[in-house]
C-alpha cells in the first residue's frame, strides 16, 4: 500500500544518545552495562502514560542497547526482568492494548530467544504476552516447547518452580481455547502427570509456603474448566477425566452454568470458576442488573491485583465491557474506562462515548489504539459529530487504521499531488487511501474531485473506495451515488481479511442509511435485497429502520422474511410491523424497551392511534407523549378539534408541563392544526397557584396567549413586549395581514452577536430584522417587522370563498409575502392568513391563502407547474424522457433543446400542509438523475410558473379516513419562462 512509502516520507528517525553509544567506541567501561535513560514517549496519541509502561520502556531500551553493544552476550537476568515487565504491562496496565503496546509481543519473542529453553517462568511470561496480544497460536507453541523439555518434570518436583509450571499449563489452556487448538493425547498425559506431581509437592511442602502453589493449582483448574466449556465433545471427555486430580474444594468444575445453583454461592465469589462469573455477568446485563455487574467487576479487579496468574482470564476487561456497553450513564462506567482503558472492547466504548461526559474519554482511549476495531468504533462514535471534529481528530492523532500518527488527509493529499506533479504513471495506486482519509475527515469537496480519477478496474481496492464513497454520501446527502457503491462492490475481489470485511459492511450499511435518511425506502429495499449477505447481525438496527420505514402497500412481508433469514430482524421489529400493517394492537408491546423503540416509528408513520395506546399503558412517560404529538404532526388524515380533545384531555399530567420540549411541540401542533380553543384550555390550566410565575412554562403561556389573540382577532401584542420563544416570533412573521406586524424578540447569548445569527435563530428573513441590541446579561433584543405590502390590483384576486380561502396571482420579480399582503390590503380584508406554500422571486402564478386560525389538513392540493429544468453541471444524468421523475410527476414536455427544457409537472399533496414537502421531493428527484430547476439570477430562486391550482375539501368517513369533496380548480394564463430582465416590463401588463 502507498502509505508505507508515505510513512517513510513523514516519519522522523530519533537518535538515542546514552553512555551505551560511547561504549561502542571504547570510551566507557566495558565491564559493566551502563543503564540507559527511559525511552522517550512516542509523539502520537498511542503513548501510554503510567508507571508500568515507563518501567517497561526503560527495560526494553536497556536490553536493546546491550544487544547492540554485546550481540553475543546478553545477561539472563536483564532478559527475565524485561520480559516480566512486558507481561505486567499487558496484564494490568490501562494501555495494554494501545498501538505502542500491541507491538511488544515481538520484543517478548526476542527476549525469550536469549533465555534458556528450560526457563519455565520465562516461557510462561512469553506465552502470556502472546495470549494478551492475540497471538494465541504462537503462545501454544511456546508452552508446548517448554513442557516438552526434559527438565520440565524436574521443575515440577521443585517447590520453587512448581508455581511457574502450573502457570505455564494455565496459559497454555487459555491459548488453546483462543486458538481453537486440538486437545492432543500427549498434552492430556502431560497434564495428568503434572497434576499428580503437583499434588505430591504441595502435600509435602510446609503450610506457610503452600498458598502460592495452591492458588496456581486453582487457576489451572479454572483454565481447564474454561477450555472444557469451549471444546468439542471428544476433548471434553478427556478433560473431564482430569477432574479427580483437581482441587476438591472448587465447586462447579466442568459443570454447565446453573443460575439457581450459582445464586446461593454468589455471596462468596472467590471459589466460583471465572467462566461462571462471566456467564453471571452476561445474565446481569440482559436483566439490567447494574449492581451485580459492578460487584463482579470489583471482584475481578481485586483478584487480578492480588494474584498474578488470575489475569490470564482477562475477566475484568470482559465484565467491564458489558457494564460500559449496557450502562454507559452509570458512575461505574467512568471508573471502568479509567481503570481498564484500551483493554475494553472497542464496541463497548461506542455507547459510552455517546454520553455527554464520556465522549472525550472514549475518544482518548480509541486514539491510543490502532487497527480495524478502534478505527471503526471511532467512525461510529463520530457519526453524530461535525465533519470539522472528525478532521481535527485525524489531524491530531493520525490514521488509526494503520496506526501511523503522521498520516492524515492533508499529508496524504499532498503526497498524492506530488506524485502527480512528478509525472508518476502509477500515482493512482495511492488514491484508495487518500480517498478514505478524505471521507473520514469530511473533506467532501476534495473527495468528489479526486473520486473522478479513480479507476474502478483496480478491483483490489474497490471495497475501500466503496466504503469511502458511502461515508461521503452520508455527509453530503448525495444518495443517488448508491448505484456507484454497488458497482464498486460488484467489481471487487472477495474480502481478504477482517478489515476488508468490515469495510464492505460499512459500505452496505452506510448506503442503506443515506437512502433511508433521504426517505428513499424503495431504493433502500432494492439495495438490501442485493447486499443482505454482507450485513452481519450487528447491523440489524439499520435493517429494522428499513423495514419499519416501508408503507403498507410495500412488500414488507417478503422483506421481513429475507431479514429474518439473515438474523437481521428482531421480535420487536416483527410486532411493530404487524401493528403498522396487519392491524395488531400496540398492547402487544408490553416491555418498556419495546415501547421506546416503537414510539418514534409510530410517529414517523403518523399512527397516533398506536402511539395513544402506548401513552395509555405508561401515562407518566413524557417521552411517549412527545411521540404522540409527533404522530399527530405526521398524520395525513384530518383530525378535528373534538377528537384531539379526547386524546389530549384537560388537564394533562402536571409533571409534563415541566418538560419544555413536550410543551413546545404540543403548542406548535395546536397552532398548525387549528386547535386554538384546545390550546387555550390547556394554557388556562397553568394559571393555577401551583405554577410559579417565574417558571419557563409560565412565560411561555403568556407568549402563546398573545399569539392566540393575534391569530383569532388580529390583535397585536404590546409594542415593547419581548418574546423569548423563537417559534412564536416566527409565526408572527409568517402570518399575512393587510398591515405590517412588528414584535420584539429576546435572543440567547449564543445567537445575539450578529443580525445573521438572529435570522437563523428566529427563522425570519435577514432584511426583516433590526440590528441586535446587547443587554447586560449577554442576551440581545431585536425587532422583527414584516415586509411592506406591494401594490396589487383587485384583478390579482382569482378566488375568495366564505370559508376564508383566497387564491391570488403573483407576478414575476415580486416577493410572495409582499404580494399576498398587498392583495389583502386592496381587498380591504383585515383577517390573519397563512401561505400554503412559498414561491421564489423568479416564479409566478397562483398562490393560496387560508385563515391562520384554521388548518389545511382538511384540504388536498394539486399544482400544475411549468418549470425550466437543466442538466446539473459536471454530474452524470439520465436523458429527460427516460427519467423516472418524468412519469412520476406526469410531466409534459413543452419546449427546449440541448441541456435546457421547459416542462409541466403535477404535484400532489394529500394534505394541504404537505405542499412544501412535495416541492422538496420534486427537487430531490430531479437531482437524483442529474437534473435541477434553473435559477435565472443569483438569489432569485428557481424559475417556474404555477398555472393551475386544484383544492379539494376532504370529508371524514366512518373509518376515520377522508374522501375528496367540493373540488375547486383555478387556472391562469401560461407564461413563457424567460430571464427576469426580459419580461419585467411585461409584468404589470399581464392578464389573468
Amino acid at each position: 500500500m502507498w502509505f508505507s512509502k508515505a510513512r517513510r516520507a513523514f516519519c522522523l528517525s530519533v537518535c538515542r544518545r546514552s553512555s551505551a553509544f560511547l561504549e561502542l567506541y571504547g570510551r566507557a567501561r566495558s565491564t559493566a552495562v551502563a543503564e540507559a535513560p527511559s525511552a522517550p514517549q512516542p509523539s502520537c496519541s498511542t503513548a501510554p502514560a503510567d508507571g508500568e509502561w515507563e518501567r517497561c520502556q526503560a527495560l526494553l531500551q536497556r536490553f536493546q542497547s546491550h544487544v547492540y553493544i554485546y550481540p553475543d552476550h546478553v545477561p539472563v537476568q536483564l532478559c527475565r526482568e524485561t520480559l516480566t515487565g512486558i507481561e505486567q504491562v499487558l496484564a494490568s496496565s490501562p494501555a495494554r492494548c494501545s498501538a505502542a503496546a500491541r507491538r511488544l509481543w515481538r520484543d517478548a519473542l526476542a527476549l525469550h530467544s536469549h533465555l534458556p529453553k528450560h526457563d519455565i517462568r520465562a516461557a510462561a511470561d512469553a506465552a502470556s504476552v502472546l495470549l494478551f496480544s492475540d497471538q494465541a497460536q504462537l503462545g501454544c507453541r511456546v508452552c508446548s516447547q517448554a513442557a516438552s523439555h526434559p527438565q520440565f518434570l524436574q521443575a515440577l518436583r521443585s517447590e520453587a518452580e512448581l508455581t511457574s509450571c502450573l502457570r505455564l499449563l494455565s496459559v497454555h489452556s487459555m491459548c488453546a481455547c483462543d486458538s481453537r487448538a486440538a486437545f492432543s493425547a500427549h498434552w492430556a498425559a502431560v497434564l495428568a502427570d503434572s497434576l499428580d506431581e503437583a499434588k505430591h509437592v504441595i502435600a509435602a511442602a510446609d503450610k506457610s509456603r503452600r498458598a502460592p502453589m495452591a492458588h496456581a493449582m486453582e487457576v489451572l483448574a479454572w483454565s481447564l474448566d474454561w477450555l472444557h466449556h469451549d471444546s468439542g465433545t471428544s476433548d471434553r471427555e478427556a478433560l473431564k477425566a482430569l477432574k479427580t486430580k483437581l482441587p476438591r474444594w472448587l465447586p462447579f468444575l466442568f459443570d454447565e452454568f446453573d443460575a439457581a445453583a450459582a445464586k446461593p454461592s454468589s455471596q462468596s465469589l472467590a471459589l466460583l470458576p471465572p467462566r461462571w462469573l462471566l456467564t453471571m455477568a452476561t445474565h446481569a446485563e440482559s436483566d439490567s442488573d447494574a449492581a451485580t455487574l459492578e460487584r463482579l467487576l470489583r471482584h475481578a479487579l481485586g483478584r487480578e491485583e492480588q494474584y498474578h496468574g488470575y489475569a490470564v482470564f482477562q475477566l475484568s476487561s470482559r465484565v467491564a465491557s458489558l457494564l460500559v456497553r449496557r450502562f454507559p450513564h452509570h458512575p461505574s462506567a467512568a471508573h471502568a474506562v479509567a481503570a481498564l482503558g484500551t483493554a475494553l472492547q472497542c464496541s463497548s466504548l461506542i455507547p459510552y462515548g455517546t454520553t455527554q461526559e464520556g465522549f472525550d474519554k472514549a475518544l482518548g482511549v480509541l486514539t491510543r489504539m490502532s487497527g480495524a476495531k478502534p478505527y471503526f468504533a471511532m467512525q461510529e462514535l463520530l457519526r453524530s459529530h461535525s465533519a470539522e471534529m472528525a478532521a481535527k481528530i485525524q489531524e491530531q492523532h493520525g490514521d488509526r487504521l494503520t496506526g501511523n500518527a503522521d498520516l492524515n488527509w492533508s499529508t496524504a493529499l499532498t503526497f498524492t499531488m506530488r506524485q502527480v506533479e512528478a509525472a508518476d504513471p502509477h500515482w493512482r495506486v495511492y488514491l484508495p487511501e487518500t480517498l478514505r482519509l478524505l471521507s473520514d475527515a469530511g473533506k467532501s469537496k476534495q473527495f468528489w474531485s479526486l473520486l473522478q480519477e479513480y479507476n474502478a478496474a483496480d478491483a483490489s481496492a474497490n471495497i475501500s473506495v466503496a466504503a469511502s464513497l458511502s461515508r461521503a454520501m452520508q455527509l453530503s446527502g448525495r444518495w443517488w451515488h448508491a448505484v456507484e457503491v454497488l458497482d464498486l462492490l460488484a467489481g471487487a475481489l472477495p474480502p481478504r481479511d477482517t478489515t476488508e470485511e468490515q469495510l464492505m459492511t460499512t459500505a452496505c450499511a452506510e448506503t442503506l442509511r443515506v437512502l433511508l435518511q433521504a426517505k428513499r425506502w424503495k431504493e433502500a429495499l432494492r439495495v438490501f435485497l442485493l447486499v443482505s449477505d454482507a450485513l452481519p447481525p450487528t447491523e440489524s438496527a439499520v435493517v429494522s429502520r428499513l423495514l419499519t420505514s416501508m408503507s403498507m402497500s410495500a412488500p414488507w412481508r417478503a422483506a421481513l422474511a429475507a431479514a429474518a433469514e439473515k438474523g437481521l430482524a428482531s421480535d420487536t421489529t416483527r410486532i411493530i410491523l404487524r401493528c403498522l400493517h396487519a392491524g395488531a394492537s400496540a398492547a402487544f408491546l408490553s416491555h418498556y424497551h419495546q415501547q421506546k423503540m416503537a414510539a418514534p416509528i409510530f410517529a414517523q408513520h403518523g399512527r397516533w392511534d398506536l402511539a395513544r395506546t402506548l401513552v395509555e399503558q405508561r401515562p407518566s412517560d413524557v417521552s411517549l407523549w412527545r411521540a404522540l404529538v409527533q404522530a399527530m404532526e405526521h398524520c395525513a388524515d384530518a383530525v378535528d378539534e373534538p377528537t384531539a380533545a379526547t386524546v389530549f384531555r384537560v388537564p394533562l399530567p402536571q409533571g409534563h408541563w415541566d418538560d419544555m420540549p413536550f410543551v413546545n411541540a404540543f403548542a406548535r401542533l395546536c397552532v398548525q392544526r387549528g386547535w386554538l380553543s384546545l390550546l387555550s384550555s390547556h394554557l388556562s390550566c397553568l394559571l393555577a397557584p401551583r405554577v410559579s410565575p417565574a417558571s419557563p412554562v409560565s412565560g411561555l403561556r403568556v407568549e402563546y396567549e398573545h399569539l392566540l389573540r393575534f391569530l383569532q382577532s388580529n390583535r397585536l401584542p404590546p409594542a415593547q413586549f419581548a418574546f423569548t420563544n423563537s417559534y412564536v416570533v416566527h409565526q408572527f412573521m409568517s402570518c399575512v395581514t393587510s398591515r405590517r406586524v412588528s414584535v420584539v424578540a429576546k435572543l440567547p447569548a449564543a445567537s445575539a452577536s450578529t443580525k445573521r445569527q438572529a435570522s437563523t435563530h428566529l427563522r425570519v428573513p435577514y432584511e426583516n430584522l433590526s440590528a441586535p441590541r446587547l443587554e447586560g446579561d449577554g442576551t440581545a433584543t431585536v425587532r422583527a417587522t414584516s415586509a411592506r405590502a406591494t401594490t396589487c390590483l383587485k384583478e390579482h384576486c382569482v378566488f375568495s370563498s366564505a370559508s376564508g380561502l383566497i387564491v391570488g396571482y403573483k407576478v414575476p420579480a415580486s416577493a410572495l409575502f409582499a404580494s399576498a399582503s398587498g392583495l389583502l390590503k386592496v381587498l380591504g380584508n383585515s383577517g390573519v392568513y397563512c401561505l400554503a406554500y412559498h414561491m421564489s422571486v423568479a416564479s409566478s402564478g397562483l398562490f393560496l391563502l387560508y385563515p391562520a386560525s384554521a388548518s389545511l389538513t382538511w384540504y388536498s392540493v394539486k399544482l400544475r407547474v411549468r418549470l425550466c429544468v437543466a442538466v446539473v453541471p459536471a454530474a452524470p444524468y439520465v436523458p429527460l424522457l427516460a427519467t423516472s421523475f418524468f412519469d412520476r410527476y406526469a410531466m409534459r414536455w413543452r419546449s427546449g433543446e440541448g441541456d435546457r427544457h421547459e416542462v409541466e409537472a403535477l404535484l400532489v399533496a394529500a394534505s394541504g400542509q404537505e405542499v412544501p414537502r412535495a416541492w422538496r421531493s420534486l427537487k430531490m428527484d430531479l437531482n437524483a438523475e442529474g437534473w435541477g430547476p434553473v435559477e435565472p439570477e443569483a438569489g432569485a430562486g428557481d424559475m417556474y410558473h404555477i398555472l393551475e391550482l386544484q383544492v379539494s375539501r376532504r370529508a371524514p368517513t366512518n373509518e376515520g379516513d377522508a374522501i375528496p369533496a367540493d373540488v375547486e380548480v383555478f387556472a391562469c394564463r401560461e407564461r413563457s419562462l424567460k430571464p427576469l430582465g426580459a419580461d419585467s416590463s411585461e409584468a404589470a401588463e399581464w392578464g389573468l
